[in-house]
């Protein structure tokens, strides 16, 4: 994209390009037309889609009467299923060969070969507690890491190659929360509003329900930085390739950039008028997607921190991602009731 501040842009009469010009002194031609690489798969609204860590394959999930089975897809050929897997896996393994489960006793993770479903490798969770609490469980972003909750409030980040105990962290007023919903009579099934991890897992960003405040965690230290300034939950985070900067949409309609390294808040973008349920950054860290769902797409360029242009998509779900070349964005879609489910993953050429 633009090396430098973007001055001015336009849309093509026919509507489906967009030129921006800039400080820069270049002119780009953008596609404003969304192509769906992943025509009417189901795709449930409560998984995102998963690109693989070396961007070869796209995870899908459908589910029918809470039977979920998760479709494999090569990015070159999108019309094609690779593999079809019963159950919810939590993403790619960390060679993007194998899907990640966590074995029935909540206590190991399993590989499962894409093509056939068989398990080609069963890892132990070094010390798991049998209480642990898999709604909340998320892959490290190069998949070697995972962390889980359990019901105490305590939360444990593993290898997902060996299930070496890496980590341990634990904040009080958070566990606080859990043994409030915990003593419910219904078991909760989720605990958090949004929850996302590092490329290395280094490093835990998580949004609460309820309190409007963040917590970023540092594994390698054990600290933890609160943030503060949405007026809402925070409904959707996620991490620059670089670990440097942290991104939070919230219900308040509105996006706040956090420095990785303290905490402290770096920006805030306005703009949306409804709920901000998703974020992402670009692997060049130049470009953040951002989704208000049933409204529309929205991306920003991030070192003038400026709107770089706004998509109208009633359909649009609740998920994006970026390719990890940068290439495609993949973003969940649904043709009917956003509070039912999301019935279609969209792939966009976006470079």
């Amino acid at each position: 994209g633009h090396t430098n501040e973007v001055w001015t842009v336009a849309v093509t009469p026919d509507g489906q390009r967009l030129v921006s010009g800039g400080k820069d002194r270049t002119v780009r031609l953008w596609s404003l037309t969304p192509k769906p690489a992943v025509p009417t798969v189901p795709a449930w609204r409560y998984f995102r889609p998963v690109f693989s860590p070396d961007g070869a394959r796209l995870l899908t999930y459908a589910q029918t009467n809470w039977r979920g089975a998760a479709a494999v897809w090569t990015t070159t050929n999108f019309a094609t299923r690779e593999g079809t897997v019963p159950g919810f896996p939590r993403g790619f393994a960390p060679d993007s060969r194998h899907l990640l489960f966590l074995g029935d006793d909540g206590r190991s993770v399993r590989w499962r070969e894409i093509a056939s479903g068989n398990v080609a490798r069963t890892i132990e969770l070094a010390g798991a507690p049998t209480n642990l609490f898999a709604g909340e469980l998320v892959l490290a972003g190069d998949a070697r890491s995972l962390v889980c909750p359990d019901e105490t409030g305590l939360f444990w980040r593993w290898s997902t190659e060996d299930g070496r105990l890496l980590n341990q962290w634990r904040d009080d007023e958070l566990a606080g929360h859990f043994a409030t919903a915990f003593a419910a009579a219904q078991r909760p099934n989720r605990l958090l509003r949004s929850h996302a991890a590092s490329r290395t897992g280094r490093w835990l960003a998580l949004g609460p329900f309820g309190t409007y405040t963040g917590l970023l965690v540092d594994f390698e230290t054990g600290r933890a930085a609160r943030l503060r300034g949405h007026r809402d939950d925070l409904a959707g985070l996620a991490f620059s390739h670089d670990e440097r900067l942290l991104a939070s949409g919230s219900v308040d309609g509105t996006i706040r950039l956090w420095h990785v390294a303290d905490g402290r808040s770096l920006a805030e973008l306005p703009g949306h008028l409804e709920s901000v349920e998703a974020v992402a950054f670009s692997p060049d860290g130049q470009t953040l997607a951002s989704v208000n769902p049933g409204i529309e797409v929205t991306f920003w360029h991030l070192p003038t921190r400026r709107e770089l242009v706004r998509l109208a998509h009633p359909e649009a779900g609740y998920h994006v991602t970026f390719s990890p070349d940068g290439r495609r964005l993949a973003l969940s879609a649904t043709a009917g009731n956003l509070e039912t489910d999301t019935d279609r993953v969209e792939v966009w050429e976006v470079r």
